[in-house]
């Protein structure tokens, strides 16, 4: 009632008489714009209109021939129970019955009149964008709704508008939650523009309320401008995050190009970005491929599922539907019937991995250039089943993936074919072809045919504690080490690992490092730490671990005490070495002591007395008190030795016969002496006048004797060698 149809094109307006009146559906009515009352939300308003519908409402220019009582009546009923949903926190069942509001209050708007501003569709937009900012996985459906809430608003008209709700305050609020979502989202350049327009306006309703216009605020001018200050405050927050935001980027970037192998620096500040925009899809991508450097698979397997469940919140309550169902991102994906969307909410720490189906569904809902790393994920955390359903739905879905697809397909099954008969060679005792076929099963994932690259993963990890177990077979310990640190550097609590690096840390007497590995083992299985090994886990399995920790701590012990015997054996061999380079050998000191004796003894050179008690260094022949003080000398292996004095003969030696005692000469005897000794024994030994059968022998040894006092050089040697055997011996 009360809408004209003149601006149908096919009509003519009848010629009437002055004083007849023409048919109702021929008569102009004028519209009369009725203001809405101060004070009032559009709760209200709305209420107001539904109770006075014979009047036009003022929601703008409806199409003609609607039903506006029942149309405003949903409208209400829906933003009604908006509200109840987001006072308990249900943020996306608040923003499903948004929409159904936005959808019921449009289909009475014709298009024409839709592109034109209108404040209660800006309010429901705006609303419903503060929900999907609220539930934190839908920020670029607050961009969207942020969007249309600005084009249904004319500032301007608001600049007049004494309404809290309706006025400046409103706008800059939609401005400021459209930048605010963009900077989630990782739109840098959006959200400074947007934040740096919302602080113009503040500005601007500034200077109107310093020039006493106190029509913005006609109640309290204080408390509006408090209310723009918190405006204004608000953006500058926002304009130092973006600032925030771009230098984490750059920093990043300069960390790619400067890194070479570790992308730890690049991965923590994508981190640190990605806790300012979440929502960056740009940023979340990089960190799945630095997660791919750093060979955190386990983690990119979490991550992509954990993304897939949030897309399948949004889904559950039919947020892609209406309005929305064109800014569905994966609008291709399988129906939901095995993926939970709370899954990653409610699971425990030994159980965060999706079902078999539920991992054909999750991998539909997530993006395009990840998929190829979440299936290699699944593969290398040994999750075959996963795999090969998660490549059966692709093969099924509408998009071609023909390609990355059929080459994983095939590197399961080779990895599965290599793994299995390494197992059964090394169950059959033939460890080197068990090893050699682990190793092809690790050479799967290298980037550079036939080269070894460890690509990390639990099956690396199980691949390399396998080869460590087939080297331990065949006594190759210091390999097998290195086979258990490789694993180790993949799962830090890989408990297998541990002990049988421990146990190679024994056998190459590493107790130290042993002891380090079977604490490590024992507290990762007391203590519960996160790993995929659970092979050390009961008591009884513990104690086995604790046993092999004392024997290696008693190995310890007894090794140290080895090691001390060892050192000082060696000890003892260089001290008498040195004493011996020191005092005997030494030619001044064999002149000194043998040579100089003879001449002394019968008055040479040197002046000694012949019969004397005592004599010079020359004559080296002590008296009873030099003989005493030199033989209370302490030698470095504390025994005490003695010499011999002047008339002192070989007879004590047991090692072998003395050469002076087989001539019946002394030490200090001189050639003469010794060569008329010779001449005499061998005159009475010789066998031709000496028919004793023992003759014969002690000639040998009288000739033996002689030709080595007879030589000066020889001689020495000799004298050198049996002083210093009876100096220790």
């Amino acid at each position: 009632i009360g809408i004209s149809e003149c601006n149908a094109p096919s009509f003519k307006p009848k010629v009437q008489s002055p004083t007849s009146r023409p048919p109702l559906n021929q008569r102009r009515f004028r519209r009369v714009k009725r203001p809405s009352k101060t004070g009032k939300n559009t709760h209200d308003a709305d209420k107001s209109s539904s109770n006075n519908h014979h009047q036009t409402p003022p929601f703008g220019n409806r199409s003609p021939k609607a039903d506006y009582t029942g149309r405003l009546a949903r409208v209400e009923a829906a933003k009604k129970e908006a509200g109840e949903h987001y006072a308990a926190a249900r943020y996306l069942e608040s923003a499903n019955s948004y929409t159904i509001a936005i959808n019921a209050y449009k289909s009475g708007i014709n298009d024409e009149s839709a592109q034109k501003p209108d404040h209660t569709l800006s309010i429901l937009y705006s609303n419903r964008a503060a929900a999907f900012m609220m539930c934190g996985v839908a920020y670029y459906l607050a961009v969207s709704d942020g969007v249309k809430a600005l084009s249904c608003l004319d500032f301007r008209k608001y600049m007049k508008n004494p309404s809290k709700e309706g006025g400046v305050h409103f706008a800059l609020k939609v401005q400021s939650r459209l930048a605010r979502a963009y900077l989630k989202c990782g739109d840098a350049k959006n959200a400074e523009t947007h934040f740096r327009a919302a602080m113009m306006k503040v500005d601007c309703a500034l200077d109107k309320l310093s020039s006493h216009n106190t029509s913005l605020f006609p109640v309290d001018n204080s408390a509006g401008r408090n209310l723009l200050q918190q405006c204004k405050t608000s953006a500058e927050i926002g304009i130092a995050d973006v600032k925030r935001f771009n230098f984490l980027l750059e920093k990043a970037d300069q960390e790619k190009c400067m890194r070479a192998e570790d992308s730890s620096a690049e991965f923590a500040t994508v981190v640190e970005g990605l806790s300012i925009a979440p929502r960056s899809a740009l940023l979340w991508v990089r960190k799945i491929f630095l997660m791919k450097a750093l060979k955190r698979w386990d983690d990119i397997a979490f991550e992509c599922e954990k993304n897939s469940c949030d897309v399948a919140k949004l889904e559950e309550v039919g947020i892609f539907s209406l309005d929305l169902s064109e800014i569905n991102p994966y609008p291709h994906s399988s129906p939901l019937h095995y993926l939970e969307s709370n899954f990653f909410d409610v699971a425990s720490a030994e159980d965060k991995f999706l079902c078999t189906q539920a991992t054909g569904e999750a991998v539909t809902r997530m993006p395009v250039d990840v998929r190829p790393l979440y299936l290699r994920a699944l593969r290398l955390e040994e999750r075959y089943d996963h795999v090969f359903a998660a490549i059966k739905v692709l093969e099924n879905s509408k998009i071609n993936y023909q390609k990355y697809v059929t080459e994983e397909r095939d590197r399961v099954r080779r990895t599965m074919s290599a793994k299995a008969e390494g197992d059964n060679l090394f169950r059959s005792g033939k460890y080197d072809s068990a090893a050699i076929r682990y190793n092809v099963c690790l050479k799967i994932d290298s980037e550079k045919p036939g080269r070894l690259a460890t690509s990390g993963g639990r099956l690396h990890a199980i691949l390399h504690c396998n080869r460590a177990a087939c080297l331990m077979a065949t006594k190759r310990f210091r390999e097998a080490a290195k086979e258990c640190s490789a694993a180790l550097r993949i799962h830090a609590n890989y408990r297998k690992a541990m002990l049988r690096r421990g146990r190679c840390y024994v056998k190459m007497h590493r107790f130290k490092e042993a002891i380090a590995d079977f604490n490590a083992c024992i507290e990762a299985a007391v203590k519960g730490k996160e790993t995929f090994d659970h092979s050390i886990k009961t008591k009884e399995q513990i104690e086995v671990v604790k046993k092999e920790l004392e024997e290696a701590k008693r190995a310890k012990r007894d090794h140290e005490t080895a090691e001390r015997a060892k050192a000082d054996r060696e000890r003892r061999e260089q001290e008498k070495q040195r004493w011996y380079d020191e005092n005997v050998n030494s030619e001044d000191w064999y002149n000194n002591n043998f040579s100089g004796r003879n001449n002394s003894s019968r008055g040479g050179k040197y002046g000694g007395k012949k019969n004397g008690s005592s004599r010079n260094r020359g004559g080296y022949e002590y008296n009873q008190q030099s003989d005493r003080s030199y033989s209370n000398r302490e030698h470095p292996n504390n025994h005490q030795y003695r010499r011999s004095s002047s008339k002192a003969s070989c007879e004590d030696d047991e090692e072998e016969v003395c050469h002076y005692s087989i001539l019946s000469v002394t030490v200090q005897s001189d050639s003469t002496t010794i060569k008329k000794a010779y001449h005499r024994m061998a005159l009475k030994y010789h066998p031709d006048k000496n028919k004793d059968p023992e003759a014969a022998t002690m000639f040998r040894k009288v000739q033996t004797a002689y030709e080595i006092l007879s030589d000066s050089k020889s001689r020495r040697e000799y004298d050198m060698e049996r002083n210093f055997a009876r100096s220790f011996y």
